[in-house]
């Protein structure tokens, strides 16, 4: 076997060894390189040692990180910091409905009792809204009325697109002369057939209760099934011009003219024809444009000096006109003659919020006060003091709105309703001192919205309660947010609510119960064994010193099992009394049992002691019923025992050991179990640029310090350590075999020198 990669690749050379004296020279080669591939081997099986350690210390990182995230992250509905979670009472209420209006959720520091709620206010925010749908109806002429023109295919004016929910489809009307009911329920069933019976209904009026009716001499309208559909109107084209220009037809594939591609506007000059070719199946583009050159000179009334031709594989024209010629799909327009004036699309019952407001001022409505030219700035309004500018042409309604969305100076917000199709404008915050002040500058925009801006700024509301049972006298409670915490009671105010005359009080009934919190505390224990039992396993692991990495060459001999088996024992003991982890075992404990300023009680004194047996290593028990009998009078304090926090925060203390001690001295047990964690698996820096020692030592996968830890450095160096090595080896292994070579040569000399004697005393006869 070859010692090395390096080595391999040069053994592929052709070696002719032993010819003349014999000898097995890669034999002899490989066992004088031995004892320098031992070498190498070991720091093989030192860098992969390094690599297994890695591997272990970011399991121990891992569990950490899980552990934080379950119990120390404020987002966490099981945050050891949070109060809330100590609080040994549940409330019910005298009637189901209660909650409707407001909800009590009794704190750690809460009473028991019966809490009567005779008045809820909600706190509302600053707003202004739209006074009704900005769009209006999308309305066409009086049924009954009669065209100037016949709706029809010959006057090109018999097909409309509907858009439906985002569906557009397009609706072919019968010839027709005058928009009686008969016509009505034609274009109805058109619709219908489109779209599916029910969704799209005409008529000219909708009651309260959703009836549509159709009444002679009135608007004819459109009206969707629901509230939340969305439709608008637009033109149909026959595209003919794009069709017929751009195929280039063969007898494989051919070019169909049918009724929604035969036509075109031919312009030459200053004048616009419409062309209409047969319909038919054309099979090269010489037959398309003969039949193109015969339409057009039927349509324009002779030549006009235009030529079209198909030589080139496509329909081609030229004209000798000087003002040039053109051509261009045909509009086929039904909503000029249904009375849809859709000349600023879009139009519909929705706000279009991408469409360019300067390109769709008709979707304001008929008599929109919008004023808009295009120019730079034709948009400006302002909000509590801020002005905001925009140009028509190149603002949506969803520009605006990111814009003052984005804008958290302002305190507001802009939203858009589209079932109601209307907008609101309304302060961050509520309470008296959330305040909402407009200004339509240019544009009049603000107006189009309809919504209607007051000569002084619109304000919200406070939340108020008032609460029988706190003290002797009914107390009232007013504050600017509609969740908040008065006497250990938590108040979430949902609606407004007044008691009196048949209407009974709200009763809140608050009731010792320890057996939610004891339930919480037993599963952070238990959670806090299953770590302690996972670190301390790395911690007294067993060392298996007959069992290290195995080399290339013995990897080769084993089965993948036996390969899985040995190396299963060889990581065995990796971080056996590693000094990081014993560290972060002992600091757990410290902080379990060192006092907690202000408590006035211990983990000991409530029932919570370390384990009795050695082979627990630290575990905690729990004795249930003293536990729960704190829990019962003392809940306020068990509270503080974990909840306690200093006014220092952790990153001031990281990097002064005075406000780490009296930030330790302040702490509960939670912040004191976040702050070994965190300066174990931190990714921020200290101001020595250190960040938590198990990143420090082996790094996390997706951070910086996942190539810059001690571990890794190791392994690089292990790494030049191990090309030197192979370069070393190399060289050697070459001159063995050159040395080899040269005796091969001299004895090869020496037997042809002995044979030639032979010959000269006696082996010419």
């Amino acid at each position: 076997m070859a010692t090395n990669g390096i080595t391999n690749a040069l053994n592929t050379r052709m070696r002719l060894s032993g010819l003349a004296s014999g000898l097995d020279t890669d034999t002899l080669v490989k066992q004088i390189m031995a004892r320098e591939q031992a070498k190498l081997d070991k720091i093989k099986q030192k860098q992969q040692i390094d690599l297994w350690k890695t591997d272990a210390y970011r399991e121990v990182t891992s569990s950490l990180q899980s552990f934080y995230n379950e119990y120390f992250d404020t987002l966490s509905s099981k945050n050891l910091k949070s109060a809330n979670n100590f609080a040994s009472f549940s409330t019910s209420y005298a009637a189901t409905t209660s909650t409707d209006y407001v909800t009590v959720t009794a704190g750690a520091s809460a009473r028991a009792g019966t809490y009567k709620i005779t008045l809820t206010t909600k706190a509302t925010a600053a707003a202004l809204s739209s006074t009704g749908s900005v769009t209006g109806d999308v309305f066409g002429i009086n049924v009954d009325e009669t065209f100037a023109k016949e709706i029809s295919s010959a006057n090109n004016n018999n097909v409309f697109v509907l858009t439906l929910n985002n569906v557009s489809k397009q609706i072919t009307l019968e010839n027709g002369t005058a928009l009686d009911s008969t016509y009505v329920d034609k274009m109805q069933k058109a619709i219908d057939d489109a779209f599916g019976a029910g969704k799209i209904i005409l008529g000219t009026a909708k009651d309260a209760s959703g009836n549509i009716t159709t009444e002679t001499g009135k608007p004819l309208k459109i009206f969707t099934a629901r509230g939340t559909d969305s439709f608008s109107i637009g033109k149909a084209y026959n595209t003919g011009a794009d069709d017929i220009f751009s195929a280039n037809p063969t007898e494989d594939d051919p070019l169909t003219i049918g009724s929604d591609n035969n036509k075109f506007v031919l312009k030459i000059g200053t004048d616009a024809y419409t062309v209409t070719i047969a319909k038919g199946t054309y099979k090269s583009a010489g037959a398309l444009a003969a039949m193109v050159q015969e339409a057009a000179e039927s349509a324009v009334g002779g030549a006009h000096n235009i030529t079209f031709s198909g030589a080139s594989g496509k329909v081609t024209y030229s004209t000798t006109d000087p003002g040039g010629a053109s051509v261009s799909n045909l509009e086929i327009d039904a909503n000029s003659v249904l009375g849809f004036d859709i000349s600023k699309t879009p139009m519909g019952n929705k706000i279009d919020l991408n469409a360019k407001i300067f390109d769709s001022v008709g979707q304001f409505g008929e008599g929109s006060p919008l004023d808009v030219d295009g120019t730079s700035e034709d948009i400006t309004f302002s909000i509590n003091g801020k002005y905001f500018r925009f140009n028509s042409k190149t603002t949506s309604m969803n520009d605006i709105m990111k814009a003052v969305n984005a804008d958290t100076t302002i305190n507001a917000t802009m939203k858009y309703d589209l079932t109601t199709n209307t907008f609101k404008i309304e302060s961050r915050s509520t309470g008296v001192t959330s305040k909402l002040a407009i200004k339509d500058v240019s544009g009049n925009l603000m107006a189009a919205l309809k919504i209607n801006i007051p000569a002084d700024p619109v304000q919200g509301t406070d939340a108020g309660i008032t609460v029988e049972g706190i003290s002797d006298e009914p107390v009232t409670i007013v504050r600017p947010n509609n969740s908040f915490t008065y006497d250990g009671l938590t108040f979430d105010i949902k609606a407004d609510f007044t008691s009196g005359g048949t209407v009974e009080p709200i009763k809140a009934t608050v009731v010792s119960d320890p057996t939610k919190t004891f339930d919480y505390i037993k599963t952070f224990v238990d959670k806090y064994n299953e770590l302690i039992d996972k670190i301390n396993d790395k911690i007294n692991e067993k060392v298996n010193r007959d069992y290290a990495p195995l080399t290339d060459e013995q990897k080769e001999s084993l089965s993948e099992d036996q390969i899985e088996k040995w190396e299963e024992k060889a990581k065995s003991g990796l971080l056996k009394n590693d000094s990081i982890l014993s560290g972060i075992v002992t600091q757990l404990r410290s902080a379990l049992y060192a006092a907690v300023e202000g408590a006035g009680v211990s983990l000991s004194s409530i029932g919570i002691t370390t384990s009795s047996n050695y082979e627990d290593k630290g575990k905690l028990v729990i004795s249930e019923s003293k536990l729960k009998e704190a829990l019962t009078n003392r809940s306020e304090d068990i509270s503080k025992l974990f909840t306690n926090s200093s006014t220092v925060s952790y990153y001031e203390s990281i990097n002064n050991s005075t406000l780490k001690s009296q930030r330790y001295k302040e702490s509960g047990i939670a912040q004191r179990f976040s702050d070994i964690i965190q300066d174990a698996i931190r990714t921020s820096t200290n101001n020595n640029g250190a960040k938590g020692s198990l990143l420090e030592k082996a790094g996390m996968e997706g951070d910086r310090s996942e190539s810059t830890n001690l571990l890794y450095k190791e392994i690089m160096e292990f790494d030049s350590q191990i090309a030197e090595m192979n370069k070393r080896l190399l060289e050697k292994e070459n001159a063995l075999y050159e040395k080899f070579a040269k005796m091969e040569s001299a004895m090869e000399k020496m037997n042809s020198q002995q044979s030639w004697l032979m010959q000269q005393f006696g082996g010419g006869s």
